[in-house]
């Protein structure tokens, strides 16, 4: 089983930069103008197709999707990330998010009947200190769905002061993923 990042098969040259100083030059606008359209394309579903038939050949089945839910995605983009999972044959989409995009993909994870999984990172695309790194965070997430879940990075989540170990005693049954790390 594998854990599969979505922009592994989105077109090279397409990729959007992710920063914490994002600055919206022409170049960037029209990558992601670009990856929009790509996105709602037939493209994608026949991409995904083909590599969940790929790495079922291989004895490899996916277990979850990964999509980077930023503040400025679309509703198509949000509604490709799910579909894409479901082609892969996963029916859990973890996302590296924000709080804000956190709480705008619940509702997406109810119409897909799939479940969305916060990552605890501090996203390279989230400017905000207080993001979904903390167990506040977190927890307030799982309250915006019966879909909602948590993957849990050990190393990202003890580097801002959490204790894994205990969060993991508590909230076990909300964990789909770990990630771990030595910290």
């Amino acid at each position: 089983m594998c854990e599969f990042w979505l922009a592994l098969l989105e077109p090279t040259g397409l990729t959007f930069s992710y920063s914490n100083r994002y600055e919206a030059t022409p170049a960037h606008l029209q990558a992601r103008e670009d990856l929009r359209s790509w996105r709602s394309s037939s493209q994608p579903k026949e991409i995904y197709s083909y590599a969940k038939e790929k790495l079922n050949a291989a004895g490899i089945s996916v277990y979850s999707a990964m999509y980077n839910l930023t503040d400025w995605e679309t509703d198509g983009e949000i509604d490709y990330a799910f579909e894409a999972a479901k082609t892969l044959g996963t029916n859990i989409l973890r996302a590296n998010c924000t709080v804000k995009s956190i709480k705008r993909g619940a509702p997406f994870a109810d119409k897909h009947n799939v479940l969305l999984a916060a990552h605890s990172e501090l996203a390279p695309f989230d400017t905000q200190i207080n993001g979904m790194v903390f167990s506040n965070n977190l927890i307030d997430a799982l309250k915006y769905s019966p879909n909602m879940r948590i993957t849990l990075d050990t190393g990202h989540f003890t580097a801002y002061g959490g204790d894994a170990l205990a969060f993991v005693r508590e909230h076990h049954d909300k964990i789909v993923n770990l990630h771990l790390k030595d910290v």
